[in-house]
């Protein structure tokens, strides 16, 4: 994977193209915000990006994360409230 590899820069909004079902970039440095072609990505089930230096805010775009069931964010920079489309992801735990 790509934790724990101090990785820099900003996440590539390449990523978004991918058939991806895992994102783990905990535990680098990275900075920026979230490409908004992360949240587009259907095929994705668990999103870690904690431990970054990730700011902006978080998109209601995150609504469209049909098939996730983890997502990870903490110990970044993110500012603003936590969109309310959040609770349109389905959950069935």
């Amino acid at each position: 994977g790509f934790s724990r590899n101090n990785l820099q820069g900003t996440i590539p909004t390449e990523l978004g193209q991918l058939r991806l079902t895992e994102l783990k970039l905990l535990h680098n440095h990275l900075t920026g915000t979230i490409p908004d072609e992360i949240y587009d990505v259907s095929t994705l089930v668990q999103l870690s990006l904690q431990h970054n230096f990730l700011d902006g805010s978080i998109s209601s775009k995150i609504e469209y994360m049909a098939g996730i069931e983890s997502i990870v964010l903490f110990n970044n920079a993110f500012s603003g409230t936590i969109p309310s489309e959040v609770s349109l992801i389905a959950y069935d735990g």
